[in-house]
């Protein structure tokens, strides 16, 4: 069995014991496209049951983030945070993701209009997930820099990893959709998902609906999923966001203004830095914690939902005559 990719690898992790493990090793070509088709059915039915995310009114621009709401200070934000990091001689990876993230998103604005248009479930969530990963990024980079500021000792900003991880899931999947870019294969599933216009991914007709990507969609419905369910457990709003970069670019502009005010101006001016500043630490402060809270939920009901798939349940679930998986 070659190239065994996520299904294959998840179910061989739940293996309790060898004879589990030959036999998933044993299975032929045809067999692993069952599973495949089987999984694909599974892991969209786990989406979308947490798929009543709060996405706030980010729906409103129906596929075009550039008719979000939030757009102008998403890309302010993002505008400003590398011109601080030229300034400091920084180079930030992530922020590069995120910058070719929104780009990405623009550059399939026709299909992700049209997956609206025709009402296609899969295609609205998959776009409101991901401009939501974008604006939740941001903030996370823009808590990144509040907090290196902060402390003068430090000589490189960078997102903490590990321990007091803070928003690295969005910024992850983030980077996993733009691979999927760079390799066609996300063009390739909008295509096979958009050809049928309202028969994938819509009520009853997943089953056959999810068949069709195959193995394309297996390395979306993951990152897509993984998204789901970091929002749903997530106590943060998109309007929080939304006044966190608003803060952030004020904050900014305030202080260009000050600098070309004579010294007996710049008082009042100096008071509303520091209560902009007050401001922004306590959001970003609260953006950092609910990252943290919301990655350990999302991570550990996964890996538990995950654990109830096994060889033997998927390959039933895969001769269901709806498709869907009987666990």
């Amino acid at each position: 069995m070659r190239n065994c990719g996520y299904a294959i690898n998840l179910l061989l992790e739940n293996c309790t014991s060898f004879r589990e493990k030959a036999e998933i090793h044993a299975l032929t070509e045809s067999e692993v496209k069952q599973i495949n088709n089987a999984m694909i059915t599974n892991l969209y039915k786990s989406a979308l049951d947490k798929g009543y995310v709060n996405f706030d009114s980010i729906p409103d621009s129906k596929g075009d983030i550039t008719k979000y709401e939030g757009y102008d200070n998403l890309l302010g934000s993002i505008n400003l945070l590398k011109e601080l990091s030229n300034k400091g001689n920084m180079k930030i990876k992530e922020l590069d993701v995120l910058e070719t993230s929104v780009m990405n998103i623009k550059t399939y604005k026709a299909q992700f209009e049209r997956g609206f248009a025709l009402g296609h479930e899969f295609v609205m969530m998959e776009y409101n997930s991901l401009v939501y990963a974008c604006v939740e990024a941001t903030s996370t980079l823009i808590s990144s820099y509040v907090d290196f500021v902060k402390k003068v000792d430090k000589t490189e900003f960078k997102i903490i990893k590990g321990k007091g991880l803070n928003g690295n899931l969005c910024l992850k999947n983030l980077e996993l959709f733009n691979n999927s870019v760079k390799k066609g294969d996300f063009n390739k599933m909008m295509s096979h998902l958009l050809q049928s216009e309202r028969e994938n991914f819509v009520g009853s007709s997943v089953g056959a609906g999810v068949l069709v990507a195959g193995m394309i969609t297996l390395s979306i419905i993951p990152l897509i999923r993984e998204l789901i369910y970091y929002f749903y457990y997530s106590r943060m709003v998109v309007s929080e966001y939304l006044h966190h970069q608003s803060l952030f670019l004020e904050m900014n502009r305030v202080n260009i203004e000050s600098s070309s005010l004579p010294a007996k101006e710049k008082n009042v001016i100096i008071k509303k830095q520091t209560e902009y500043a007050k401001q922004l630490d306590k959001l970003s402060e609260k953006i950092k914690v609910n990252s943290t809270m919301s990655s350990n939920k999302a991570n550990n009901n996964i890996k538990n939902e995950n654990k109830e798939w096994t060889l033997q349940n998927v390959q039933s679930s895969s001769n269901d005559d709806n498709g869907f998986a009987l666990i």
